[in-house]
């Protein structure tokens, strides 16, 4: 059922939301979306933050076809210390103390109890896992909330603690998951919100291993093959340019496979040998014997995904092509190349790129695409930078902020810092 909307012009901080409400008490919400199936749910904006830069955020130059929604994985290592461990860092007045204190058998399951009340308490509804991620067979199962229009806040056991963290700290691996939500500023404004509470509250720590996730949807409808076709062509085509403002353990990672280098299409298999190019793959991925979910999620997977479930392509459909073929709700596409970010304005980007090459790929004719796609499509970052290519692509807010990423990578690279072994701690210092 497509998703419908109610839209009342009345201040959402004097009626928080917690979870989905009664028509009598939408008097008192400025933003409330309802779904006609409550197997679907969307979950509105329920705190504003202070952000009021007009470059994090800026309407789109054409009009998608569909209003999009988005959803973020955000993986974090989560310090905490014993209370007979003196404190190596005193003034940092962040939480550390007490946050895996508790009556379950596991700290961990202790400290996403505590960062679920601190949510809490931001008015926000939240769920957090209980237990291990493992069955009694050792097997990872997927704990799924009770309400999907919950923030749940997971365990992560692939995030292991800061190389060189030493052993004062005790660690434990965070996923922050949003509900589904509608794209806009105030949705927008209520992810940064959730990012800056926690950066603020813990100390938390990035590392190789920590990752931004981002889901882009379509509500209940999720996406035609068409707009699968012209969104992997279109990222193909940039991906070049896009893969700029990442670092380099999250390119060609089994991870966040390159749709170029570690596709099954860029195998070239799929294609006959003389068309074995850029511009062949481009016609390849849009013939319309692919205009299919199932053959362009086998296209574009990760080539070790063959070997295990657990590899996956920096641009994934799965989450699509699962729900296209045993009628699931989650149809959705996984952008997984950026890595974790504790900085809500980067954050606010990378959303705003994501779901902005989207409704490109579902606004753009597939007439105006091909020669639109060929006309860049071997050109390099050199010849065609990432500033060009967004500004195309119809997000020069976007292109103004990832241009100067961009630029600050390079240097990062050159120097051989972001991709080394090193770990990012804010405001803790490295104790070995």
């Amino acid at each position: 059922m497509a998703v419908r909307h109610a839209i009342l012009g009345i201040n959402p901080l004097s009626f928080p939301i917690k979870g989905l409400v009664s028509l009598k008490s939408l008097l008192g919400l400025r933003f409330l979306y309802l779904s006609d199936l409550s197997e679907f749910q969307v979950h509105s904006p329920t705190k504003m933050s202070k952000y009021s830069d007009p470059l994090w955020y800026a309407p789109k130059p054409y009009q998608p076809k569909d209003r999009l929604t988005f959803g973020v994985e955000i993986e974090v290592a989560l310090a905490s210390l014993p209370k007979d461990r003196e404190d190596p860092n005193p003034e940092d007045l962040r939480a550390c103390y007490g946050v895996d204190d508790g009556d379950f058998p596991h700290k961990s399951e202790n400290a996403r109890r505590h960062i679920a009340r601190t949510l809490e308490r931001a008015n926000l509804q939240v769920e957090f896992q209980p237990g291990s991620s493992t069955d009694a067979f050792g097997y990872k199962s997927e704990w799924v909330a009770k309400d999907p229009s919950s923030w749940v806040v997971k365990m992560d056991e692939d995030v292991l603690p800061p190389e060189g963290a030493g052993t004062v700290y005790q660690w434990h691996g965070i996923e922050l998951n949003s509900p589904p939500l509608y794209y806009s500023e105030d949705a927008v404004k209520e992810v940064m919100f959730v990012l800056e509470l926690m950066s603020n509250t813990y100390r938390c720590a990035l590392t190789r291993r920590t990752a931004l996730h981002v889901h882009v949807g379509n509500g209940a409808k999720g996406f035609s093959a068409e707009t699968i076709q012209k969104l992997l062509s279109t990222y193909w085509t940039f991906e070049p340019q896009i893969e700029l403002i990442h670092p380099l353990f999250r390119i060609d990672n089994q991870a966040t496979a390159s749709l170029r280098r570690g596709s099954d299409l860029a195998k070239g298999v799929l294609v006959e040998r003389s068309k074995r190019n850029n511009k062949g793959f481009i016609e390849y991925i849009l013939q319309d014997r692919n205009r299919d979910i199932a053959k362009l999620e086998m296209m574009s997977k990760s080539v070790a995904a063959n070997v295990t479930d657990e590899d996956r392509s920096a641009v994934n459909i799965q989450p699509l092509a699962m729900a296209v073929k045993y009628g699931g709700t989650k149809k959705t596409i996984e952008f997984r190349q950026h890595t974790s970010t504790l900085d809500p304005q980067e954050l606010a980007h990378w959303i705003n790129l994501v779901v902005g090459i989207l409704e490109f790929a579902d606004t753009v004719e597939k007439d105006a695409l091909v020669p639109f796609l060929d006309e860049y499509i071997d050109k390099t970052p050199r010849e065609f930078g990432l500033e060009k290519a967004l500004v195309k692509l119809g997000m020069p807010s976007e292109a103004k902020y990832f241009g100067k990423v961009a630029a600050d990578m390079s240097r990062l690279k050159a120097a051989s810092k972001r991709n080394a072994d090193a770990w990012v701690l804010t405001g803790i210092t490295q104790n070995k």
